[in-house]
């Protein structure tokens, strides 16, 4: 799986609620089973984890600089500029993803 895919599924599993769900202890659990985090009321998932160990936070202030660096983003600016507006951020943006 792509990490682009992985880490919008990780979003996703995020994003969902787990209210009205009583989450199990390890010690309720048949031995051999991945551990909960009791926290969030999720699996632990290696896969996942690996990913997350794979964001880096100077690459994410390296984009947020790019995107700043295109002036605007405003919905209404200009779409077909190569140097400036959401256009340009759009197309950084989609090179970015297809990079991955």
């Amino acid at each position: 799986m792509h990490k682009a895919a992985c880490l919008a599924v990780l979003i996703a599993c995020a994003c969902s609620t787990t209210s009205g769900v009583r989450v199990s202890t390890t010690e309720s659990l048949p031995r051999g089973t991945e551990r909960i985090d009791v926290s969030m009321g999720l699996r632990r998932d290696a896969a996942i984890s690996a990913i997350l160990d794979d964001i880096s936070p100077a690459r994410i202030r390296e984009t947020d600089s790019m995107l700043v660096s295109f002036g605007t983003r405003h919905s209404m600016s200009d779409t077909m500029s190569a140097t400036r507006g959401i256009g340009e951020a759009r197309r950084f943006l989609f090179d970015r993803l297809n990079s991955y």
